[in-house]
């Protein structure tokens, strides 16, 4: 039996998939971005990436885009 509440794996999986899309920051894709050749994918292919990712390499990812976005908003191009 599945549980309906989403699991710590699960959450994280859906925000780094969410990254995957577009730059959160811009929408767009950054050439220096650790995502940049990953958004190239096509969708099946970013979701299978993604799913293979660890916990912890999904935290370092997540935590990357949020370090990154700060500073997008601190210091505006």
């Amino acid at each position: 039996m599945s549980s309906v509440f989403p699991t710590a794996k699960t959450e994280l999986l859906a925000k780094v998939f969410g990254l995957t899309v577009a730059c959160p920051s811009d929408q767009g894709n950054p050439c220096d971005c650790p995502l940049h050749e990953v958004r190239k994918l096509s969708l099946r292919e970013r979701h299978e990436w993604a799913r293979g990712l660890s916990e912890a390499d999904m935290r370092v990812l997540i935590g990357y885009h949020e370090k990154c976005s700060t500073k997008k908003l601190i210091h505006p191009l």
